[in-house]
């Protein structure tokens, strides 16, 4: 797996055609239940975007070898001596990229330069399913200095679930892509239809009772919001240098349709006996990490499903120059840290539903379910998200890396963007003493759709011991949250909450504006440990 790496970059509103739609989708009948009519249910309206465009990152390397470095890890500055050097400084004319083997014109191109560096102890590995989390606080690893650049084209068209190969070629270089095709996102409903062995096998183990157990916590947060990625449309210029502009890209989040369902984000923890796969496995084996997680109506129906796999072994990582040369000299890390959570999404209208979610390693097994309650949203009126208490936090610009890892697809789930930080929802309420507590909640708007008008809010915390108020803000504005033109303020916070004692505390936000609206009171309750 390849670290995600924290950027910095100028989030700014520049468009890309994008279609946002309400689609209709039919509910079949169940045959597991007979007393359910054949005829179909009305139609539910679902909030839909998709891109037209394809997003890839490269790192480019030059041919040869640097020759003053001794070893990995002398001065810090410089390549460890033989290995490939970046290929810095390129402009869009040295790249020709090719879908299905066919020439495509770039009109996005970003480069990220890294001088070597110590990886982060959180991995995000995207998927088109989720993102999978990896924590390696021991690793220590140097990471190399990398010439990365962001290539974006818009393809021919694609239809649902057919797939297209990309390659890059920049003349005299050696190019590793983080992927060599893209998809077409499949059509509704697919993913619950398929029955894959890993799902017969935790059913099994479900039912088992000499299995070992992980310990496994879920946290689920409702929000009536859709992130969108909008890339620069207008093509660089393909003469001169480099092509950078200020403003290339943004993060924006539309507020859905009052009649869609609401975006259920899932964040999932959970922990194996062993903390790592062994090197020799993942060559030999292959592990896998597999979750399933299934929503039920009140009923006891199945409402809907999510899952996923992610193998030990990255066979990308192994052919790349640097992994090249790193096998070459024996540099490979004899163990591969195992995955600890996953973020997803479904939709759900409101109402309420149990959410129960499965997850093995193929010997050990862990399984939990919670109670899951979707507010209603009226789409006319100030409303307020669920809280979430941020577990992990990092630059909002690495978005755009995630994206090129799994467009034309939506990145799944929808970043959680609060100016120039991203928010991964914690899987439980607890919190660590002395630390400060990120939050992040998003307010619905209405009337900012059509005029001005002035945002607040209010928190407050209260010690459920003694029912005492430890914490009142009083009304706070929302100016400088706010995004023109969009109906959603996306809030992050950090609260300085190192004065209150260890115990239970319940928080509490409710929004306001200056033409009388007030949303209900949204809580979320916490523990310091």
């Amino acid at each position: 797996m390849i670290p995600s790496r924290a950027l910095i970059a100028c989030v700014c509103l520049v468009l890309l055609p994008w279609g946002a739609s309400a689609q209709s989708t039919q509910q079949k009948p169940n045959p597991n239940n007979p007393s359910q009519s054949d005829e179909s249910t009305p139609a539910t309206p679902t909030f839909h975007v998709e891109s037209r465009q394809v997003l890839v990152e490269a790192n480019v390397w030059n041919l040869g070898a640097e020759k003053h470095a001794t070893n990995l890890m002398s001065k810090p500055g410089l390549q460890p001596k033989g290995s490939p050097t970046p290929a810095r400084g390129l402009s869009v004319k040295d790249f020709r990229v090719f879908d299905n083997g066919v020439e495509q014109r770039v009109n996005f191109l970003k480069e990220l330069d890294f001088d070597a560096r110590w990886a982060d102890p959180w991995w995000i590995e995207p998927d088109i399913s989720g993102g999978w989390g990896v924590y390696d606080p021991s690793a220590n690893l140097r990471e190399d200095a990398t010439a990365t650049y962001l290539i974006g084209y818009a393809p021919p068209s694609i239809k649902p679930g057919e797939c297209r190969s990309v390659s890059v070629r920049v003349e005299g270089h050696e190019v590793d892509l983080n992927r060599t095709q893209y998809c077409g996102p499949k059509p509704a409903g697919n993913l619950q239809a398929e029955t894959t062995a890993a799902d017969i096998q935790m059913q099994a183990l479900a039912n088992s009772h000499g299995r070992r157990s992980t310990k496994v916590s879920i946290q689920a947060f409702s929000f009536w919001s859709s992130g969108v990625l909008r890339l620069l449309t207008e093509p660089p210029s393909q003469s001169g240098g480099s092509f950078e502009p200020p403003t290339d890209y943004t993060y924006a989040i539309q507020v859905h349709d009052a009649k869609a369902p609401a975006t259920v984000y899932i964040a999932t923890e959970f922990h194996w006996r062993a903390e790592y796969w062994q090197g020799a496995d993942c060559d030999k084996r292959n592990p896998s990490l597999h979750i399933l997680g299934t929503v039920y109506k009140a009923n006891g129906e199945v409402e809907t499903e999510f899952k996923d796999s992610i193998s030990c072994l990255n066979p990308r990582v192994m052919q790349s120059a640097p992994g090249k040369y790193a096998q070459k000299h024996g540099w490979l890390t004899d163990t591969v840290p195992i995955p600890t959570r996953f973020n997803t999404q479904v939709e759900l209208r409101p109402g309420d539903y149990n959410l129960r979610v499965m997850v093995t390693d193929g010997t050990s097994f862990g399984q939990e379910q919670i109670p899951l309650h979707v507010q209603g949203f009226d789409g006319h009126q100030l409303g307020i998200s669920d809280v979430v208490l941020g577990g992990i936090l990092r630059d909002s610009s690495s978005v755009l890396r995630d994206a090129a890892i799994v467009y034309p697809a939506s990145i799944i789930p929808t970043p959680l963007v609060s100016k120039d930080a991203q928010f991964f929802p914690a899987a439980n309420n607890l919190v660590q003493r002395h630390a400060p507590l990120s939050l992040y909640f998003e307010i619905y708007e209405p009337l900012l759709e059509t005029q001005t008008t002035a945002v607040s809010f209010s928190l407050r915390i209260t010690d459920l011991r003694t029912n005492s108020l430890v914490m009142n803000t009083g009304t706070m504005s929302a100016a400088s949250w706010m995004l023109p033109g969009n109906a959603v303020i996306p809030i992050g916070l950090k609260l300085d909450i190192e004065k209150l004692a260890k115990g239970s505390y319940r928080l509490e936000i409710q929004a306001s504006d200056s033409a009388g609206g007030q949303s209900e009171w949204r809580e979320s309750t916490f523990t310091i440990e």
